[in-house]
């Protein structure tokens, strides 16, 4: 009987877990983006995104809020390191708050498609920064344009409040934490009623 519970129980914490995982798609009109990890390897932080263009029209830029320009170290778009602008297009350009991007009123990391994005089919494509230093995680503002149509919604990102050193808890981790403990106190209970 302790091992079906012990199996129930683990069954429930790996159904949570599943459940609350913070990978989700943020539609952005016809297109999303989902936010795929944070990795910091002691001195750069490495935030990526699979961003999924649905035309038509291909999305021609995307842009993701940053405030801190001197912080950027690469982009890459499906492992190909972007240039800076005016590099390209495919090319990345840092719009500040004082003069940001015309097209979503953002301001941060901008990529100028150029390519990047097939015109014709669906194509999801891995964007990845990588920032000196490591940065707390929130919610932020991120943008799309795509033709004439211009799309904004709030993705998992770097905020900017450096990371003090100790790791964070994702909301899931709590939260089946907390059932856990719940469960084994429940079970602790249940045997000392029938001792």
């Amino acid at each position: 009987m302790k091992k079906i519970g012990l199996a129930f129980a683990f069954l429930v914490l790996l159904v949570l877990s599943i459940t609350f995982s913070s990978a989700h798609a943020v539609p952005m009109g016809p297109h999303d983006i989902t936010f795929v990890s944070h990795v910091y390897d002691g001195t750069y932080s490495t935030w990526s995104y699979d961003v999924t263009s649905v035309p038509p029209p291909s999305i021609s830029n995307g842009i993701i809020t940053w405030c801190i320009p001197d912080a950027i170290v690469e982009v890459y778009a499906d492992g190909v390191l972007l240039p800076e602008s005016p590099g390209g297009p495919p090319c990345w350009e840092y719009c500040p708050p004082e003069d940001p991007d015309p097209n979503t009123g953002l301001y941060g990391v901008k990529i100028e498609d150029g390519g990047v994005w097939d015109e014709d089919d669906p194509d999801t494509v891995r964007i990845v920064f990588v920032l000196q230093g490591d940065y707390v995680e929130g919610q932020i503002d991120a943008g799309i344009k795509a033709g004439l149509d211009t799309d904004t919604g709030k993705v998992t990102g770097p905020t900017h409040q450096p990371a003090n050193g100790v790791p964070e808890f994702p909301f899931a981790s709590v939260v089946v934490t907390s059932f856990g403990l719940i469960g084994a106190l429940l079970v602790r209970r249940r045997q000392k009623k029938f001792n």
